[in-house]
């Protein structure tokens, strides 16, 4: 009998360490299923990290044009510029020319003191192919909080012609700058800004078909405008007029007139006398003039 009660007490032991040896197993199971689940989840952590920070790479490189997916005038190249070749037309090329790429704000009035200097000059040499004009137009000014001001419809305006008559561009560049200077004055004094009326009665005045020149009142390019102007930004443009030669900023003289003419052709100016000779600018007449009296 004690026989007996002896085995069952081994064999209670050896049931206990076997369930001892069971347990243990379980844990090793336990222990080395969580490790694999541990490192599964630190993989997809990562995975999930490095796919945040991909899309906020990717978000921070697109740029304001990349993500304008509005419409685009004909005649206006993608990033929203405008060349002008040697027809004088929006959207053509010439091929081997000086490049000059003029970012200008129509309500900027040192903007328009360029244009007043060396506007013709930089028409004449794009018409005789020795400049490829990119008109850049951007609206920096516009204060109005969603581009609706004077600045950003006269783009409009130039997008319009570039667009529906693009043998006026050149024209339209000029005459969307002087009605504004040309009401600065009273613009100033009552705070209003031309109207899409006096804009459209602009654009006709110098031969734009009124149904081309009305479209405006739709401001189809508005948030066009808001792109161009923001990647003008992004690409380190920080004020206008900002005039780019081949790839190189020129900033001396600019406001001079003929001194673009001078620094393209590495000529003076001169201009055609009544009887079929050449005689200095009016500058290098002055010049002249001051040199001889000092003399």
């Amino acid at each position: 009998m004690a026989n007996k009660d002896r085995q069952t007490a081994a064999q209670r032991r050896e049931a206990a360490r076997e369930r001892a040896r069971q347990l243990k197993l379980e844990q090793e199971r336990r222990a080395r299923r969580n490790k694999i689940l541990t490192i599964a989840a630190i993989v997809a952590g990562v995975a999930l990290v490095v796919g945040v920070i991909g899309y906020i790479v990717y978000q921070g490189t697109k740029s304001p044009m990349d993500e304008y997916d509005g419409p685009m005038p004909e005649n206006v190249e993608s990033d929203g510029s405008i060349n002008v070749g040697t027809d004088g037309a929006a959207g053509s090329a010439t091929d081997g020319a000086t490049r000059v790429e003029v970012y200008a704000d129509f309500t900027c009035h040192y903007c328009a003191d360029f244009e007043e200097a060396n506007g013709a000059d930089l028409n004449e040499l794009t018409l005789d192919g020795t400049v490829q004009y990119n008109m850049r137009p951007i609206a920096f000014l516009d204060s109005s909080g969603d581009f609706s001001g004077y600045a950003s419809r006269a783009i409009e305006g130039l997008y319009i012609v570039a667009d529906g008559a693009p043998e006026l561009v050149l024209q339209a560049n000029t005459a969307l700058f002087s009605l504004w200077t040309d009401n600065l004055e009273e613009i100033q004094s009552t705070g209003q800004q031309p109207t899409d009326q006096q804009i459209i009665d602009t654009l006709v005045g110098i031969g734009v078909p009124e149904d081309v020149a009305g479209q405006l009142e739709d401001h189809e390019y508005q948030e066009l405008v808001d792109a161009v102007t923001n990647q003008a930004a992004s690409d380190g443009i920080s004020g206008t007029p900002t005039i780019v030669i081949d790839d190189e900023e020129w900033v001396e003289d600019r406001y001079t007139p003929g001194a673009l003419w001078e620094r393209i052709t590495g000529e003076a100016r001169t201009e055609t006398s009544t009887d079929g000779a050449e005689s200095p600018s009016e500058e290098s007449a002055s010049q002249g003039a001051e040199t001889s009296s000092e003399g």
